[in-house]
């Protein structure tokens, strides 16, 4: 496996600033609309979802250009936080389980969040090594499993063709022995077929 590649330490640093401030932005938008009784925290988090991604374009130009995996982590996190901060109950579809924590608590609450706001930025920083990781090993399992399909088939062929098609042969008591003898030399047919049967002139 190749090196990992160094993760650039002030985007973590920035995404806890990006955090600070859709966290406020999101509390800010959750009380000067009125929402319907029916509506849903998911709901509120999708109505906040394209100012949110707005304003890290234009305010974080490095952070926006990590990606559409890490613009949807951070403004769920931030969204989830100022969710929580004021009721604490679990978050419809959410990937991010607060059930449980203390709301509006900084130390148990808010900071973990950011915690979770780094580790975004550190994980979308490294998203395209492990894809291309993925994608090698995806090559390595393909080759396995095409050398495997070769190794059978060629061991079905010559084992069909020693049996069959090789002009032995066969009597009352002799397939004892060239059935087992056929099954072995197929098994490893690509030296049968590369030396042995060179060797025997055939």
């Amino acid at each position: 496996m190749a090196k990992e590649p160094s993760v650039d330490c002030s985007l973590l640093d920035e995404a806890e600033q990006c955090f600070d401030k859709l966290y406020s932005k999101y509390e800010y938008l959750d009380g000067a609309i009125f929402w319907n009784d029916d509506v849903t925290k998911s709901d509120k988090i999708a109505a906040f979802f394209a100012p949110a991604a707005e304003f890290v374009r234009i305010n974080h130009p490095k952070l926006y250009a990590l990606g559409d995996v890490f613009l949807n982590d951070i403004i769920r996190i931030a969204a989830c936080a100022a969710q929580n901060d004021e009721r604490n109950d679990p978050i419809d579809n959410s990937n991010f389980d607060w059930s449980g924590v203390p709301a509006g608590t900084y130390i148990s609450f808010i900071q973990p969040s950011k915690y979770y706001a780094r580790d975004a930025a550190r994980r979308a920083q490294m998203e395209p090594y492990y894809r291309a990781e993925r994608r090698k090993q995806d090559r390595q399992n393909i080759a396995l499993i095409l050398l495997l399909a070769l190794e059978a088939i060629g061991s079905v062929a010559t084992f069909v063709f020693l049996t069959f098609f090789d002009g032995y042969i066969y009597n009352t008591w002799n397939w004892l022995i060239a059935i087992p003898v056929n099954s072995f030399l197929s098994f490893i047919w690509p030296i049968y077929w590369l030396i042995l049967r060179p060797i025997m002139g055939n």
